[in-house]
């Protein structure tokens, strides 16, 4: 594939130096748009072809580290966002219309800083979903449009050690929440956490079924364990569409079917599952080792590494310090890339991989050979 440059107008006015930034949904044909976040914690909206920008809000985000990894993400309907620091302890939730802060949240102390916080949204049909964090191995379910709703109200288990009774310890869960990946139906989300060892999990659940019985999170029947064990957690993963989920990951091939691995010891792979069939679709064995070490003090050693799926059906694979690979998912063979490069984001809407400086974006596109 050709990497073709595209020229893109400088940001005005400027936003500073941004920390973190999504893609906001819109519909075909209408402008791409950006959402920023920037050392200030100013909020901001980019156009992306005109430059123009628009502050949104001055986030009141308590105990913001501006130097260190920031969660920004934007509901499917693209009028709520939530923001974090990655292994933070507090998060807010803004409607972008308004600029307003529509819940300030907080999980609990223990261990926070050990894995993402757990943030998602969800559209049901009208309904838009917040699913979060309220403590290492808790997340609540909320109804945040049309109006605020809670919809996972329950007691709170506790350990075999900790209980008076046995009814103390039903759906407990001996787990720490990460990152959450809902699929494009939303029907189901995706997450990797860890347990004492430490070890890894990659695990997912059916959304509807949750609605339903507030416990499908902790130990409810559509929850699977997909992957066990890792040697990291918070993995970079994607949904390939509403029925795949791609994990990238590190693991020791004494734990994986021989026949899916060429040589001995830590091996690098991208899973793919299939919620529908539960059950392993594929795996890709040449993929790249990803960089886990940190230069920040304090900071929890984690991926630093991206997924993304192209319209034109590609799956590239990049991070800090390894250049971009990409493979076709209808064959699952890599696809040799025209000067491989580390980018910042992948813009879905305008099928662009993007890199930030200050003041502009410089952004390119993959293209098939000879179909520009």
């Amino acid at each position: 594939m050709q990497k073709i440059s595209v020229s893109l107008p400088p940001l005005h006015p400027d936003l500073g130096t941004m920390i973190a930034w999504c893609a906001i949904p819109v519909a075909t044909g209408e402008q791409p748009l950006l959402l920023a976040f920037n050392e200030q914690a100013e909020l901001w909206q980019i156009e992306l072809f005109t430059g123009q920008t628009r502050l949104i809000s001055q986030v009141e985000l308590p105990a913001f580290q501006p130097a260190y990894p920031v969660q920004l993400i934007v509901s499917p309907c693209g009028r709520v966002a939530a923001i974090s620091n990655r292994f933070g302890k507090n998060a807010v939730v803004i409607e972008l219309a308004s600029g307003n802060t529509l819940l300030s949240l907080e999980r609990g102390e223990y261990h926070y800083d050990k894995s993402v916080y757990p943030l998602a949204f969800i559209m049901k049909k009208e309904q838009l979903l917040l699913v979060y964090g309220t403590d290492w191995n808790r997340l609540e379910l909320v109804s945040l449009l049309p109006e605020l709703q809670p919809l996972s109200d329950r007691d709170i288990p506790v350990s075999q050690s900790e209980a008076q009774s046995a009814k103390a310890t039903e759906h407990y869960l001996d787990y720490f929440h990460g990152e959450l990946h809902v699929s494009p139906d939303g029907e189901h989300l995706a997450e990797t956490g860890w347990i004492w060892g430490p070890a890894g999990i990659a695990r997912v659940w059916n959304s509807s079924k949750w609605m339903d019985n507030v416990w499908e999170s902790e130990d409810g029947d559509s929850l699977e364990s997909i992957w066990y064990p890792l040697l990291d957690w918070d993995l970079p993963m994607i949904w390939l569409d509403a029925q795949r989920l791609a994990i990238w990951g590190q693991l020791d091939e004494d734990l994986l079917e021989k026949e899916d691995w060429q040589q001995e010891g830590v091996q690098s792979a991208i899973v793919i599952y299939d919620v529908q069939q539960h059950d392993r679709h594929a795996v890709i064995t040449n993929a790249p080792t990803f960089l886990t070490s940190v230069t920040l003090p304090g900071l929890f050693v984690h991926p630093q590494a991206q997924l993304a799926v192209s319209s034109t059906g590609k799956l590239f694979a990049w991070g800090r310090e390894v250049d971009m690979q990409a493979w076709d998912l209808s064959t699952l063979q890599p696809e040799p890339l025209d000067s491989p490069f580390q980018p910042d984001l992948y813009h879905p809407h305008a099928d662009l991989f993007l890199k930030f400086e200050k003041g502009r974006i410089e952004a390119w596109q993959y293209v098939v050979t000879g179909k520009e």
